[in-house]
């Protein structure tokens, strides 16, 4: 892994449901996004990894990514393994795990949450792309801060999404949506209990929480 960025872990608890994963073992394996491209060291069971090899070219700096466009792991489709979902220029993209430790070629599913102006006008300075499951239904959904208020794609399970629909005027950058930037967090957790995430944020004068009706 001598091309760049830090390997990244994928952290497992439990059964196999309870967290993504490559293969259909409860080990923890690592997956890195280097400058050629994603790099997955497979668990040997033994507290030892295998030997880290080039699964795709992309989604690395030799593609135009960079550390202002988040990449993911989640389990998208319900299968129980880990897929990669890119924030790049131009939008959305997602590649699916295949069961063996590689992916597909990724494919773009949204033109939206983007760097460019087109694809939204998204950047890591000013606003928050994430994962949540909002429906309950076990798959993450996409939730966005950006300039105006938050944002929602929901998952279809089948590794793509429904059109984003703005859902709050409030949380976003823009001083009309509360100038929430870098040092205002906003997080996204279940706090009544329904199984859905809620959002919780930390403003200039307390916690402010909203829920999903």
């Amino acid at each position: 892994m001598h091309e760049g960025q830090q390997p990244r872990d994928l952290q497992e608890k439990g059964t196999r449901s309870s967290s993504p994963q490559l293969r259909q073992q409860v080990r923890t394996n690592i997956v890195g996004f280097a400058n050629a491209g994603v790099f997955v060291a497979l668990n040997n069971g033994n507290g030892t990894f295998g030997k880290p090899r080039q699964v795709l070219g992309n989604f690395g700096k030799n593609a135009g990514w960079s550390s202002s466009h988040p990449r993911m792991l989640a389990d998208l489709t319900g299968d129980g393994r880990a897929d990669i979902i890119g924030f790049g220029d131009g939008g959305v993209w997602v590649s699916l795990n295949q069961g063996d430790g590689t992916f597909r070629e990724p494919t773009k599913v949204l033109s939206f949450f983007g760097a460019r102006s087109e694809a939204g006008g998204w950047t890591s300075a000013r606003h928050i792309r994430t994962l949540a499951d909002l429906t309950g239904d076990g798959r993450p959904d996409i939730v966005g801060f950006g300039e105006h208020g938050v944002w929602v794609a929901l998952n279809n399970g089948d590794g793509t999404f429904q059109q984003p629909v703005q859902v709050l005027s409030q949380f976003g950058a823009s001083s009309n949506a509360g100038g929430w930037l870098g040092g205002h967090p906003r997080m996204l957790a279940d706090l009544n209990g329904d199984g859905r995430r809620d959002i919780l944020g930390f403003a200039n004068a307390g916690v402010i929480t909203a829920s999903r009706s």
